[in-house]
């Protein structure tokens, strides 16, 4: 059985997101950790999941800006270099894709290949996309 990591930094505006995604693996049959940076205990391990999604909400008044506490936590993770991961981020109106380019900035420079990147509007797309992956 595939094993997926659904990593989010637990702002509201991802909330819906990450649990749709989680959903749509689970569906897939994927076992499903779900993971949001503010309750971690010891740091997370990448190599031994499958599939990976890594997601920030946008901040600043333009966005554009990831959660700091999203970048503190990928530093302590293991297990990053060579493995792939897929990015996201919410859909907002300004600033979208230069949030998404500092997630993919931050997983590239622990080694992590960002296989895919996405933003999303909810979690009717986020499910929908995982459909499309072909896990």
């Amino acid at each position: 059985m595939k094993r997926g990591l659904v990593i989010w930094d637990e702002s509201e505006d991802l909330k819906e997101i990450a649990e749709a995604l989680v959903e749509g693996l689970e569906e897939e049959g994927v076992k499903v950790d779900l993971q949001g940076i503010n309750s971690i205990g010891k740091p997370i391990n990448f190599s031994r999941y499958d599939v990976v999604l890594v997601g920030s909400s946008h901040e600043g008044f333009f966005g554009g800006k990831i959660s700091p506490k999203l970048k503190e936590f990928l530093k302590n993770c293991k297990g990053m270099a060579g493995r792939d991961v897929i990015a996201f981020v919410n859909s907002r109106f300004f600033g979208t894709s230069k949030a998404l380019k500092e997630v993919m900035s931050n997983l590239e420079a622990h080694g992590s290949i960002v296989r895919d990147f996405r933003e999303f509007e909810g979690g009717e797309a986020a499910k929908k996309y995982i459909k499309v992956i072909g896990l």
